[in-house]
């Protein structure tokens, strides 16, 4: 049996706290888009409670629709959203936006 360096097991632990540091505070919402404000950045959400939730898009936010890289301007209204956000200054920040948009069903595809 290999052993590994002691200085390879402190990388590998101080790696792994690390990670969960930065995704500790991350939260996650879904819901139908019910307002895009591409002027202030911001996209309101109705979720299943029909509460609505506002959400500013982070400086370095990234928006996927049907696994390709989109803009909050391609968000519609109805469309279904989940989003990765952290809550700063009172405001929920939004650091990943996912929508989609077309369904596989057997061998077609299928849009709502």
């Amino acid at each position: 049996m290999k052993r590994l360096p002691s200085t390879t097991l402190l990388c590998l632990a101080a790696t792994f706290l690390l990670v969960r540091a930065t995704t500790v505070n991350a939260e996650e919402s879904q819901g139908k888009v019910k307002v895009v404000l591409t002027d202030h950045v911001t996209l309101i959400v109705t979720d299943k409670a029909r509460n609505d939730q506002h959400f500013r898009l982070a400086e370095n936010a990234k928006v996927l629709i049907d696994d390709r890289e989109g803009k909050l301007a391609d968000l519609k209204p109805g469309d279904q959203v989940a989003i990765i956000w952290r809550q700063r200054d009172n405001r929920k920040m939004a650091s990943l936006i996912t929508c989609k948009k077309e369904w596989v069903i057997g061998d077609g595809r299928l849009s709502p």
